[in-house]
């Protein structure tokens, strides 16, 4: 049936989920979205992709396309090396990539896409820790990943907290590896405003850029189509949650600890959009990857039935009908 063949390991998927993003992309490709219709917030560096993708549409929709794919795929392998999702299928690639994609005002190379990649690769770094013997210098690693995604996407300052909570988490208390994690989020900006002492630049400029960019009102009127994938989107992560609350206690501990942080991701992500005026749409590409990995695990383990096969159909047949309408 249809649910099986996605969560399966066949081949052909690797053609098929793909052909589904271009799918899904096909109008932003055709009709690039119109950068001067939205406010888009950016860090520092973020700003250099919106002027590529103003003065470059059509390649910079390409480029978003190609990240997002890379992104669904990273999530997928995340999940292969530490296998807390049973089973090996590519749904989390699936789920992410129609979540990230459904947006149309999304669909360009915005500086949180741009972002997301560090941020995933920050996940990387701090989930490989847990049971981690020795000191685990992944820490610093992670620091400066989370730094530079808030260099590109300004509002991911917020998930700073998010890199000490993990070390609660996932490791033992080492009072090295938390100077790893200050430090790692500490150099970046060391670095940064070295740049700006040596290049004679008067760091009141960014300063106070950076203060524009999160008063920055990203917010936008939302259409009735995408009130009612949200509204859809809701009932899958009630349904989700619900098959969660249930089976967590025979969850391995690992899986357990790891969806804590993917609760902690969400939860920061809504505290991120409520707080932030300049946290617009954009903060779906971060809230979408403990979504994906939630209804992931539901669609993984649920029973093959006619109800679960018409929730994952609706689901791509609503994102279709939002950027094709």
């Amino acid at each position: 049936m249809f649910l099986k063949y996605f969560r399966s390991n066949n081949l052909s998927l690797f053609f098929v989920i793909p052909f589904i993003i271009i799918l899904v992309w096909l109008p932003s490709l055709t009709s690039p979205f119109d950068l001067s219709n939205g406010n888009l917030s950016s860090g520092i560096f973020g700003r250099f992709f919106l002027s590529f993708a103003s003065n470059y549409p059509v390649l910079s929709d390409i480029m978003a396309m190609a990240i997002i794919a890379v992104n669904g795929f990273l999530l997928v392998e995340l999940n292969t090396r530490h296998f807390f999702i049973p089973g090996r299928g590519l749904i989390p690639a699936l789920i992410y990539s129609l979540l990230s994609s459904a947006v149309p005002s999304l669909s360009i190379l915005t500086p949180a896409l741009t972002a997301s990649i560090f941020f995933i690769l920050f996940l990387y770094r701090v989930l490989g820790t847990f049971r981690q013997e020795g000191l685990s210098y992944n820490y610093f690693d992670a620091g400066i990943l989370l730094s530079l995604t808030s260099f590109f996407y300004l509002p991911a300052i917020l998930f700073y907290p998010l890199l000490i909570i993990s070390l609660i988490i996932l490791r033992p208390y080492v009072w090295r590896e938390w100077a790893f994690a200050i430090a790692g989020l500490t150099v970046p900006y060391i670095f940064l405003f070295a740049f700006f002492y040596i290049g004679d630049v008067d760091l009141s400029l960014p300063v106070n850029n950076a203060k524009e960019a999160l008063q920055l009102n990203g917010k936008s009127i939302m259409g009735p189509w995408l009130l009612i994938f949200l509204s859809y989107m809701a009932i899958l992560i009630l349904i989700a949650s619900g098959y969660m609350f249930r089976i967590i206690g025979g969850l391995k501990v690992h899986s357990r600890k790891f969806f804590i942080i993917f609760l902690l991701i969400f939860i920061i992500s809504i505290l991120t959009y409520l707080l932030i005026p300049a946290a617009g749409a954009e903060i779906a590409y971060f809230m979408a990857i403990p979504v994906t990995f939630l209804i992931s695990n539901y669609f993984m383990q649920c029973r093959q039935k006619r109800t679960n096969n018409l929730l994952l159909i609706l689901f791509i047949l609503v994102v279709f009908v939002l950027k094709y309408i």
